[in-house]
């Protein structure tokens, strides 16, 4: 994993566990930081929202699942019509054979 810093300089192995010291969800960070444009100390300091959101409870559903990597592939699944229980299916299944593919190359 990629280690990460916070506005104040701590370094972390992770944005995952940057994120667990600041108390909001790695697609939080991620939604505030890429597609709002925020910056570190902002996306990292201002409180979610108490009340959760659908984002919120997918983005839960994800990480539950292992998966939360995979957001694009999963939001592109839903966009072509899978349920979210195919979508996470097929996700895991692509993992899977991700898996399979280096184990031959090795």
């Amino acid at each position: 994993m990629k280690k990460c810093k916070d506005h104040k300089g701590q370094e972390f192995n992770s944005i995952v566990e940057m994120c667990d010291y600041w108390h909001i969800s790695p697609y939080c960070y991620y939604l505030r930081t890429k597609k709002l444009k925020w910056d570190v100390r902002k996306a990292l300091t201002t409180p979610s929202r108490e009340k959760k959101t659908k984002t919120d409870n997918v983005c839960e559903l994800l990480q539950r699942h292992g998966i939360i990597r995979k957001i694009k592939t999963f939001n592109k699944l839903l966009k072509d019509g899978y349920t979210i229980e195919q979508a996470i299916a097929e996700i895991k299944q692509q993992i899977a054979d991700e898996i399979k593919e280096r184990a031959k190359m090795l």
